[in-house]
C-alpha cells in the first residue's frame, strides 16, 4: 500500500511540472514582421521630340523711344487644365539672343519678329494660361539715358488657350511697352491680340560667324540681331572671349559705321542694294568680321487704311505720330503723318495712305473724317 501511494505522488508531481512548463511564457523575442517594400516611382516618359516652343515678340507702341529694352525673364509658367493638369514651370534658355547682355532685348523683336526662349516637351492636353516671371526691365532711351521700368507684380500673364498634341506648337508671347499719357513713365504689358499659337512670325535667328580656331586669341566675335535685308536696321554685338567690347570701331563694306556702346552693341543700317556685305570690327590689336548675303525683297506698295485714332502727340507737327486701330490690321499701328487734311483728335476717324511695315506707317498721308 505504501509503495502504491509513493508512485501516485510521483505521477502527480510529473503532471504538475508538465502543466507549469506549458503555461510559462517563452523568453525568446518575437521576430519583427518583414518591412513593406517602398512603392516604385512611375517612370517618366520622354519622347525626345519637342512639341512646344515659346517665342517672345514686341508690338510697336513706344519701343521707338528706346535704343534697347532688356527684359530679364527668370521662369515661365504654363497651366494645363483637366484632372491631370496643373502648372508646368519652364526655365528659359540662357542668353537666347546671343548678345551676352542680361535680359532679352525687345528692340529687334518688333512686329512679327519673334525669338524662341524655350523648346521642349509638355504633356499632351489642353492649356489655358501662360505666366512670364520678370526680374527686371532696363531701358536705354534714344540718346543713352537709362531707366528702370517697374513691374509691380513681377509677372506678365495672359489667358490664351492652346492644345498640345501631335504637332509642334509655336506659342508667341507678345510684350509691348507703352508711354503713359504725357509723362515720361513707361509700362510693360502683354499684347493679347498678338499672342498665342498659330501667329504669323519672322523667327529671329542669331547669325554667328564660323567658330574661331582655338589658337586665334586676337579675334573678336560678331553677332547680328534682327532680320537682315537691304536697307534694314540691325544690331551688331561685339564680344571678346564672351565680354562685351566698348569702343570697337565698326565698318560696313569698308565705310565707317560708328563705335560699340558699353554693352558692346551698335545699331547699323545695311546697304539698300542686295548682295554680300562685310562687317568688320577692330579694337586695339584685335579684330573680327562677319559676312551677310542680302537677298532682294519685294517692294511694298502704298495702301489706304481706315481706322480710329486712340492716341497722338500734340506737341509735334500734325500731332504725329498717331497710335491707331486700323480695319483689317491686327494690333495697334503707329502712324507718322507728313500730309494732313483736317484736324486730328483722339477717337477721330481717319483715312491714311502709306506702306505698312511691322505695324508702322511712315510718311503717311492722312485725312480726318469730319463729323456731320
Amino acid at each position: 500500500m505504501k509503495k502504491y501511494f509513493t508512485v501516485l505522488i510521483i505521477l502527480v508531481l510529473v503532471s504538475l511540472l508538465a502543466v507549469g512548463c506549458k503555461e510559462t511564457p517563452s523568453l525568446a523575442p518575437t521576430p519583427a514582421p518583414a518591412p513593406t517594400p517602398a512603392p516604385t516611382p512611375a517612370p517618366v516618359t520622354t519622347t525626345g521630340i519637342d512639341n512646344f516652343r515659346l517665342l517672345i515678340s514686341d508690338d510697336v507702341n513706344a519701343i521707338e523711344d528706346f535704343e534697347h529694352l532688356y527684359v530679364t525673364i527668370t521662369s515661365v509658367g504654363v497651366h494645363q487644365s483637366g484632372e491631370s493638369g496643373g502648372w508646368h514651370i519652364l526655365d528659359p534658355e540662357p542668353n537666347p539672343d546671343g548678345d551676352n547682355v542680361t535680359g532679352i532685348d525687345l528692340k529687334p523683336l518688333v512686329g512679327q519678329n519673334a525669338l524662341a526662349i524655350w523648346s521642349g516637351t509638355l504633356p499632351e492636353g489642353e492649356y489655358t494660361k501662360v505666366f512670364i516671371y520678370v526680374e527686371s526691365v532696363k531701358g536705354i532711351l534714344n540718346g543713352g539715358a537709362e531707366l528702370e521700368i517697374k513691374l509691380p507684380s513681377g509677372k506678365l500673364q495672359i489667358s490664351k488657350p492652346f492644345t498640345i498634341g501631335d504637332d509642334v506648337v509655336n506659342f508667341v508671347y507678345d510684350i509691348t511697352v507703352i508711354k503713359t499719357g504725357k509723362s515720361d513713365k513707361y509700362i510693360l504689358k502683354p499684347q493679347i491680340a498678338q499672342s498665342g499659337a498659330g501667329q504669323k512670325i519672322n523667327e529671329v535667328i542669331v547669325e554667328e560667324e564660323q567658330e574661331e580656331p582655338e589658337d586665334s586669341e586676337d579675334e573678336l566675335k560678331l553677332v547680328i540681331h534682327g532680320e537682315p535685308g537691304p536697307g534694314a536696321e540691325v544690331t551688331l554685338s561685339v564680344t571678346d572671349d564672351g565680354t562685351p567690347v566698348e569702343g570697337a570701331s565698326v565698318t560696313v563694306n569698308g565705310e565707317e559705321a560708328g563705335s560699340t556702346d558699353a554693352d558692346g552693341q551698335l545699331i547699323i543700317l545695311l546697304p539698300d542694294t542686295p548682295g554680300e556685305v562685310e562687317i568688320e570690327a577692330t579694337w586695339g590689336d584685335k579684330s573680327g568680321e562677319i559676312e551677310l548675303d542680302l537677298e532682294e525683297q519685294e517692294v511694298a506698295e502704298s495702301e489706304w487704311f481706315e481706322g480710329t485714332i486712340i492716341d497722338l502727340d500734340e506737341g509735334q507737327e500734325y500731332s504725329s505720330p498717331w497710335l491707331m486701330t486700323l480695319e483689317g490690321v491686327e494690333g495697334q499701328v503707329l502712324v507718322y503723318v507728313v500730309e494732313l487734311e483736317g484736324t486730328p483728335s483722339v477717337d477721330a476717324w481717319a483715312e491714311v495712305e502709306g506702306v505698312l511695315v511691322n505695324n508702322t506707317i511712315e510718311d503717311a498721308k492722312a485725312k480726318i473724317e469730319e463729323e456731320d
